[in-house]
């Protein structure tokens, strides 16, 4: 039975091997869900290559995953993901926008609201305007000069 196991695991560090050697995404990578891959990405140090990495996915996976992210209780990656909706062509998005909005007005973390006040700056509907002038009265300097 130890030699099952074993066979198995070979078989799974072979494919992967093949997989790298072919250019394709390895088996083990296939097997993880669009939200752990987001906050994969969201933790990596390098911010541009975890920005690329997300392009290159489904953009209604990865807005549903960012979002997912955002109402966590890590405020790191709260902020990542914020930052994220951002610089992504996901902001005009009705739910995403109001996600930001939301966690602009009413998130505890200072940055994550600095976060979203940047991802809604693109963004111009009256809601948008109605949060805004909200937002100029958060305690936080960075996220009033923003908005």
């Amino acid at each position: 039975m130890h030699k099952n196991h074993s066979s198995g695991r070979h078989t799974i560090v072979l494919s992967t091997l093949l997989a790298l050697a072919l250019g394709l995404p390895s088996p083990q990578t296939a097997l993880s869900s669009p939200r752990q891959d987001v906050v994969s990405a969201l933790r990596d140090k390098d911010r541009l290559r975890s920005l690329e990495i997300l392009r290159q996915k489904p953009p209604a996976s990865t807005a549903a995953s960012l979002l997912e992210v955002l109402e966590g209780s890590d405020q790191q990656l709260r902020g990542r993901a914020a930052w994220t909706l951002s610089l992504l062509p996901l902001k005009d998005s009705p739910r995403v926008a109001r996600a930001l909005a939301r966690h602009l007005q009413h998130d505890s973390n200072a940055s994550v609201r600095f976060c979203c006040a940047v991802g809604l700056m693109g963004s111009q509907t009256p809601q948008t305007r109605a949060d805004y002038i909200q937002a100029l009265d958060d305690k936080n300097e960075r996220g009033a000069t923003v908005a």
